[in-house]
């Protein structure tokens, strides 16, 4: 129920922002889109907790040293998405997308021991609704993104989880495309299961995980190829980085 109405909220907030602008906002494109898309995607982690089960009594200052492991993923991911303007101005979507990467933990060294990383598989799938407000004056742009994504790990001993963005961007029309620039806000904790092999024993390690930057910078870039038919290519940074192309079908 608690997603449910964060996703509504976040529609109705974008749906909010839409009258005071509408007799500006794009419609010139087909009501209905089609897009495929590939990102990859790095950032740093911040580690909440660590426990180890049936751990050699050696390894059990480590749940104590959450705060000194430090953590990465890197995630590439292709998806599916349908998208559908429901108003002016006013798009709503849904996407479907496969996940696969890893979650690397660098585990400090103890006395006299030196430790392995901790690899988590991280591939699994995700399930995203959003919405997307979006106003025009002249040649500049401005929008409002809003998306709301379910991650299902294929581990099942991982549970799934719930995380959001929004993304206020700018942009400019010109006669070779349209460049945008935005700030993303993401909120991302994750559950994950996973090994440590040691010379002194195999350890089973549970760990919480967040994106440790909240926020990034996100430029794009969007051109028609013809028949309704674009292509989008954008760059993270700031925190995050990453890469992503899509091509989008207006019908």
């Amino acid at each position: 129920m608690l997603t449910i109405c964060r996703v509504v909220l976040g529609i109705c907030l974008l749906a909010s922002v839409q009258p005071v602008f509408a007799k500006e906002a794009i419609d010139s494109e087909q009501t209905t889109g089609i897009s495929f898309s590939i990102k990859t995607q790095q950032q740093d982690l911040t580690l909440n907790s660590l426990s180890l089960e049936s751990a050699p009594p050696q390894l059990a200052s480590l749940a104590n040293m959450a705060d000194q492991i430090k953590a990465s993923s890197d995630t590439q991911t292709t998806s599916i998405q349908l998208s559908r303007r429901i108003a002016p101005g006013i798009n709503v979507f849904g996407s479907i997308g496969q996940v696969s990467g890893e979650t690397i933990a660098k585990i400090p060294a103890l006395p006299r021991i030196q430790l392995p990383d901790i690899k988590i598989d991280t591939d699994g799938m995700i399930y995203s609704v959003g919405a997307r407000a979006v106003v025009k004056k002249e040649q500049y742009l401005a929008s409002l993104t809003y998306v709301h994504t379910l991650y299902k790990p294929d581990n099942t001993l991982n549970a799934a989880s719930h995380s959001y963005s929004i993304t206020p961007s700018v942009g400019v029309i010109t006669d070779a495309g349209v460049f945008s620039l935005g700030l993303t806000y993401q909120e991302n904790k994750r559950d994950f299961t996973g090994k440590l092999n040691t010379p002194l024993g195999e350890a089973a390690v549970k760990a919480n995980v967040e994106n440790k930057h909240k926020t990034s910078w996100v430029a794009a870039y969007r051109t028609e190829l013809g028949n309704d038919l674009y292509l989008r290519g954008g760059v993270e940074l700031g925190g995050k980085e990453g890469v992503s192309l899509a091509i989008i079908k207006r019908f």
